[in-house]
């Protein structure tokens, strides 16, 4: 038996403590068990890449800790792509960079090694998971002019991408009072941002036909956070690596692509 057969037996066995979802937008896809060995996902699509940061890296990875180094174990992502078929879903992720970075269509962040390639089109994915971060703060507007800037860049590196889910960085948990963590008495960042990048969101989901409202995904507990930019605690079966990988892995499993309609190039906008 492979390492990552017996990696997905364990997680299997823990699954019901983990995707009982704190945020209400995964509530409706989690079942009471789930056997991560038979799990896969339901899209027809050869490729989806995820484009983010390191924290994107903590959930995605998960249980192994993030790194750049395209030669992973067979562990490294276990737990999100045995949700949504790993076949199809790979990753590209740089430290440090949030939106202000991929607005930048110079930046070295866009030449970052690819994690887990997809069998098939990994050159030519069809679909696109944007994680979003940065340092705009309370901002809405400039987050939401910046991820126009970068949505710019990812057409044109990426041409054959035909939709694009837009996300928030993981944030607090659902009853954390006015979305605000702490640790050693500082406020963690992602944990209150995820709210007004979610409105930047929003409002340019609403301006593109090529752009959708991807997974918002909670930490279910503040101390998951691990440092006060908002990296989450990975390598173990409960942590918030674990846990983010399994909600935004549940989400995406059933994630209608398509509730915008058809349509071409010529009328993404």
């Amino acid at each position: 038996m492979s390492c990552r057969t017996l990696l997905l037996a364990s997680t299997a066995v823990v699954m019901a403590a983990i995707v009982t979802p704190a945020n209400a937008q995964t509530a409706a896809h989690a079942p009471a068990f789930v056997d991560l060995r038979h799990v896969v996902g339901k899209s027809k699509a050869e490729c989806t890449h995820v484009l983010g940061f390191s924290q994107t890296a903590d959930w995605y990875m998960s249980p192994v800790f993030r790194s750049t180094n395209p030669d992973q174990p067979p562990e490294a992502g276990a737990i999100f792509e045995s949700i949504v078929d790993g076949d199809k879903w790979q990753l590209q992720w740089a430290g440090g960079a949030g939106v202000n970075i991929y607005s930048n269509p110079n930046a070295a962040a866009w030449n970052s090694p690819i994690i887990s390639r997809c069998k098939k089109n990994s050159d030519r994915p069809e679909r696109l998971v944007y994680m979003l971060s940065g340092p705009y703060g309370s901002d809405v507007a400039a987050w939401a002019a910046e991820i126009e800037k970068a949505l710019d860049n990812i057409r044109d590196k990426f041409p054959s991408v035909r939709i694009i889910a837009l996300q928030p960085v993981v944030g607090a948990p659902a009853d954390a009072p006015g979305d605000t963590c702490f640790l050693n008495g500082t406020e963690v960042r992602a944990a209150w941002q995820a709210t007004p990048i979610l409105e930047a969101i929003e409002i340019v989901a609403g301006q593109h036909r090529d752009v959708i409202v991807g997974a918002t995904t909670r930490l279910r507990s503040c101390g998951h956070f691990v440092d006060t930019l908002g990296h989450i605690s990975n390598g173990e079966m409960l942590s918030g690596g674990a846990t983010a990988a399994v909600d935004t892995g549940l989400f995406y499993r059933d994630f209608d692509w398509k509730r915008k309609g058809h349509w071409t190039r010529q009328s993404r906008r």
